[in-house]
């Protein structure tokens, strides 16, 4: 990969003077500074993926916590997403790095391509561009939910199973596999039952949970 750093990134050397600026001027001016913020982000992204090339995952975080000053679950977080990016969604780091999508935006691209049925980067680029990452997030939710096969739906109900096995000392385990639609009744049922199980004991002595 070819690491660039773009060289045209406006500088601050003089710092502007925001009281004096216009309501407009001053939306304005922070929409400027996001897409700044983006774009050198998206630079680091690019760098932090050039690095775990060249090094691996583990040096190339323990690089950017020294480097960066952050901690370690947000450097090798950090080093993930952009490996991830530069390796299955080229397009969305580019994006990243114009200023056109925000990190938020690429984190969900990154987590929803990974389903292979959902792995349509153009498509989720487009909905990214111009929405918050929080109503992106609710878009792709609902995209993979619309793309979802009927076979993964069948695979689930073919599979779905329950055991309620008692053990030597009269307690009793419950185990299960069920599908979405499967699970969502059988949890609703299951909550209805400890509830009343609950109000029937009321009054009831109880015991102390083991520590």
């Amino acid at each position: 990969m070819e690491f660039m750093v773009d060289s045209d990134l406006p500088a601050d050397d003089e710092p502007v003077a925001v009281a004096a600026l216009s309501d407009v001027q001053l939306v304005e001016r922070m929409a400027e500074l996001g897409r700044q913020r983006s774009r050198v982000e998206g630079q680091l992204a690019q760098a932090a993926a050039e690095m775990h090339r060249r090094l691996g995952g583990r040096a190339a975080a323990a690089t950017v916590r020294e480097r960066l000053k952050v901690s370690s679950r947000q450097a090798t977080a950090e080093v993930e997403l952009a490996a991830s990016l530069a390796g299955d969604f080229p397009a969305t780091l580019a994006a990243w790095r114009a200023g056109e999508i925000t990190s938020g935006h690429a984190r969900v691209i990154a987590k929803v391509g990974l389903d292979p049925e959902h792995a349509n980067e153009p498509a989720l680029l487009e909905m990214a561009r111009g929405v918050p990452v929080d109503l992106f997030a609710r878009m792709t939710r609902h995209y993979a939910s619309q793309t979802d096969s009927c076979a993964e739906h069948n695979r689930q109900h073919r599979n779905r199973w329950a055991s309620m096995v008692q053990d030597p000392d009269g307690s009793w385990r419950l185990s299960a596999y069920f599908g979405y639609d499967d699970g969502k009744r059988v949890s609703l049922a299951f909550n209805r039952m400890v509830r009343t199980l609950r109000n029937d004991e009321q009054g009831a002595p109880t015991f102390a949970r083991a520590a």
